[in-house]
């Protein structure tokens, strides 16, 4: 369960044009930070800051279009 989460990450930010180095430099993040907060989120938990993890659920649990996936 968690590598299907984990490849429907990849795969909704590569479905929007976006690396995840390239998502994290938006989210003013490192690399390292995002990959950890993708395996805290993938688990189940909350992400020990609220912002991201308010990101994380508004772009990752639900299927968005592009659209509205660039909009948020």
């Amino acid at each position: 369960m968690m590598e299907d989460l984990a490849m429907d990450i990849k795969n909704i930010l590569q479905k929007n044009g976006l690396t995840l180095f390239g998502f994290a430099e938006m989210l003013n993040i490192s690399r390292p930070t995002l990959n950890s907060y993708i395996r805290i989120f993938e688990a189940g938990s909350n992400i020990p800051n609220e912002k991201y993890q308010i990101i994380f659920e508004e772009l990752f649990n639900y299927n968005l279009p592009e659209k509205e996936f660039k909009k948020k």
